[in-house]
């Protein structure tokens, strides 16, 4: 971690706290240990090393964060915002979704982040893409109960939504969406949302074409005891994986998941956002015009993508 990249992700300082603060000045060391449990920071030491005329020489930074699908300098969430969604919101069977479109290019799972589908730009996401033809469905998988804000209940969410608990509901997206049977489906997903797009892949690569994968958090295999290599070996379907700074190591362009998608020759692709934080399509501000300039390459990305792969 640069000392740059982690003050810049330090938006709320409300629970930093710094036990230790030792300033040793005949060596011109300073040593501190810091916490910040509220932006995902457990544990931090953070050692000064000074010129004699005291200008920083060196700082050395070891980090332990707080397990998340997101890393630290995920975007904030967007705030309520006036724009009126094209579609429905209705249920199958306890499951709700938000659905839009008439679908004569097919079908498009659009699967949310952990935040949900009332958050951020989801149903205008989906508004689009019934724009481009398609008939798009967004299911509610987590039934209203979104990722906490305390840091302590966070990893319990994440182990808790295991696939034997949303599959069914998938199960359910399946069985509704026979109503088209000529239709050729693809499916959207970001963060959490690309890990249940793999994971569909591994089990039901028959029933959808590709899938799209924004600000992907495939790493919460790792919090719920798995490997990200083991589930990129199992992909079935071609993917367009699009990370962001801070994404995992091993969905980064290059990264060890995108060896064995090129190994594998499935016509995955990657479009890599270095300068973008984590859920930037989805909940980032697009009144930024470098945002707005790389959310519309990312949308226009993912059409094209679809376009390729689920041609009738």
């Amino acid at each position: 971690v640069y000392p740059t990249q982690l003050w810049g992700v330090l938006k709320d300082y409300s629970t930093l706290k710094a036990p230790v603060n030792d300033v040793d000045e005949k060596s011109r060391m300073v040593f501190l240990c810091w916490s910040c449990k509220g932006m995902g920071y457990e544990a931090v030491t953070d050692s000064f090393f000074f010129t004699p005329d005291f200008k920083i020489l060196r700082q050395n930074i070891h980090v332990v964060t707080t397990p998340s699908c997101c890393p630290p300098n995920r975007c904030a969430l967007l705030p309520p915002s006036d724009y009126k969604a094209k579609g429905k919101e209705g249920k199958l069977g306890k499951l709700n979704y938000y659905d839009v479109g008439t679908g004569e290019k097919g079908a498009v799972i659009v699967v949310p982040d952990v935040f949900g589908f009332q958050s951020g730009r989801h149903k205008g996401v989906c508004d689009e893409l019934a724009g481009k033809g398609y008939y798009v469905i967004m299911p509610d998988f987590f039934h209203g109960s979104y990722f906490p804000k305390e840091p302590e209940k966070k990893m319990e969410f994440l182990k808790y939504w295991t696939p034997e608990k949303w599959q069914p509901d998938m199960d359910a997206v399946w069985s509704h969406l026979e109503k088209y049977p000529a239709a050729k489906i693809g499916m959207v997903g970001f963060c959490w949302g690309t890990w249940a797009i793999w994971h569909e892949s591994a089990r039901n690569n028959k029933k959808f074409s590709c899938g799209v994968n924004f600000h992907p958090s495939v790493n919460i295999e790792i919090l719920q005891g798995r490997k990200i290599e083991d589930l990129a070996e199992k992909l079935l379907n071609p993917m367009l994986m699009a990370p962001c700074k801070g994404d995992h190591a091993s969905l980064q362009e290059n990264g060890a998941s995108h060896e064995i998608m090129k190994k594998n020759s499935l016509g995955s692709e990657y479009i890599p956002f270095p300068s973008m934080n984590h859920g930037f399509v989805s909940q980032g501000d697009v009144s930024d015009k470098e945002i707005l300039t790389c959310v519309t390459k990312a949308m226009d990305s993912s059409y094209a993508f679809l376009e390729k792969h689920m041609k009738q």
